[in-house]
């Protein structure tokens, strides 16, 4: 699989995700577009490397790349749905959480094979929620 081929199919596993979303949550004559522009955010995250690796890596070891970002996005997706839905969010249906589907990227990532060091490692993520954070 070439990368156009693939960037295509990550395309398309995103958009029929949130498509399921919508089918499941639109109103009566809710259009797609419009269900987008009501539910739908992108937000990028952006984490202090000293910080996190404090709090994550123990003396020497090191972390696969990204996987610390993860964990911290992770943790910001529970800490939502715990304020929203309370201490037992776990055991509410995943219909009703937000859809957050979560990408890692690096600074000169689209010229991976000439990039020396990974820097600034940041998650792009799209987000389905109504405006007080719980799936529309």
């Amino acid at each position: 699989m070439n990368s156009k081929e693939y960037n295509n199919s990550i395309i398309d596993w995103i958009s029929g995700i949130i498509k399921e979303k919508y089918v499941l949550r639109k109103s009566e004559y809710e259009t797609f577009e419009a269900f987008l522009t009501l539910n739908a955010y992108f937000i990028t995250f952006e984490f202090d490397q000293n910080t996190i690796n404090q709090k994550y890596v123990q003396s020497e070891d090191r972390a696969p790349i990204g996987s610390i970002e993860m964990k911290q996005f992770s943790n910001i997706y529970n800490m939502m749905c715990r304020e929203n839905f309370g201490r037992n969010y776990n055991k509410i249906p995943d219909e009703a959480k937000p859809l957050a589907v979560a990408c890692i990227d690096a600074n000169g990532s689209r010229y991976w094979r000439e990039l020396g060091d990974v820097e600034n490692v940041h998650i792009h993520s799209i987000w389905i929620m109504d405006v007080d954070g719980v799936a529309p």
